[in-house]
């Protein structure tokens, strides 16, 4: 069999700490935000990043596009390091690693038209060669992410267009600048439920008929699992990997309590099937604080199957069935079921 392709980007065991001054003579405080972080995503590839808010998701977009150096590890592009880049390779990553943000509203300069948003970073990246080159390029990308006919969104402001068509712009900046990799950050959570599924299926084309890599960051599991469902997903709890592995597969078969609690919580719309769907209770709905985090594992708290080896030891991740779990009790949770 042949050898996969060498990764678009790869995480090597990255760690990153904010630290916050409390004032004179007081130890700052020290904030592990991501720990031990191990993923990979490869040409072509949509990897979901789902969590809980403050669990970590936004602060590994930010690692993965170079706007967080990690604390402790490596963050590698086609292979290389990009803390060894030189000036004009930090560039050329920055161009190929784009990101799309969940507000897109203040994403955009509301001082400057679409096709100035759109043709300002092609010329100064040299991607075009004049300003009428720049203006059939924004034509064609304005196509690209259905919004047409093009013409009639040259001239207009964000405040002209509604969240939707926003949305677009931003996915197609990013696009215009031939990318390897985008990070979506909850890039649907801030548009109508209507015109979500479009979006996602925008999204799905560019990946498909560009081999456009997507690093899709959400709370929202049923998004995830309709943008990812031939891809991998990554499940973050208070900053640290609890499960990993084929999209389908976890999804269909979670390991981890915490993912199956998060699972129970998506609505069904077939009623019976939602009646029957056995319920996880937590035993506290709230996160704990990645201040200070519980000892064992991070999920013991909220846990209903810790045990008390869960409070005493964390567990590492490890392959269990077709997932990589962190869980000490995995194979003996009940097997829970989407449906």
């Amino acid at each position: 069999m042949a050898d996969r392709p060498t990764p678009v980007l790869e995480l090597r065991d990255v760690d990153v700490t904010f630290v916050k001054p409390l004032g004179f003579l007081k130890p700052p405080l020290q904030i592990r935000a991501l720990q031990g972080i191990a993923l990979q995503v490869h040409p072509g590839e949509v990897l979901a990043v789902v969590g809980e808010s403050g669990g970590g998701k936004t602060t590994l977009g930010n690692v993965v596009t170079g706007i967080l150096k990690p604390t402790a590890g490596q963050v590698l592009f086609e292979g290389r390091d990009i803390a060894s880049l030189d000036r004009k390779e930090q560039r050329a990553f920055r161009r190929q690693v784009q990101i799309v943000q969940q507000d897109a509203y203040a994403a955009l300069n509301p001082m400057h038209t679409v096709a100035y948003s759109l043709a300002t970073p092609m010329l100064r990246l040299g991607l075009v060669s004049s300003k009428a080159e720049a203006r059939q390029r924004v034509i064609q990308t304005l196509e690209l992410v259905e919004l047409r006919p093009a013409g009639q969104y040259l001239d207009k402001y964000p405040h002209q267009l509604s969240g939707g068509q926003r949305q677009r712009i931003l996915l197609g900046r990013a696009v215009s600048l031939a990318p390897k990799l985008i990070v979506a950050d909850e890039p649907v959570s801030m548009i109508d439920v209507s015109l979500r599924v479009s979006a996602l299926n925008l999204m799905r084309r560019l990946n498909r008929e560009l081999n456009l890599s997507f690093v899709y960051v959400t709370h929202d599991l049923s998004t995830a699992r309709y943008i990812g469902r031939d891809g991998r997903i990554l499940v973050l709890y208070l900053g640290k990997v609890v499960e990993t592995g084929d999209l389908p597969a976890v999804i269909g078969h979670p390991r981890h309590p915490y993912l199956q609690a998060l699972l129970s919580s998506v609505p069904l719309p077939d009623p019976d099937l939602s009646r029957h769907r056995r319920k996880l209770n937590l035993k506290d709905v709230d996160m704990p604080s990645l201040v200070d985090p519980p000892p064992g594992c991070r999920f013991h708290t909220r846990c209903p199957f810790a045990a008390p080896l869960c409070r005493e030891s964390e567990p590492a991740l490890r392959q269990v069935g077709t997932s990589e779990v962190a869980c000490h009790l995995a194979e003996q949770i009940p097997a829970w079921s989407l449906a």
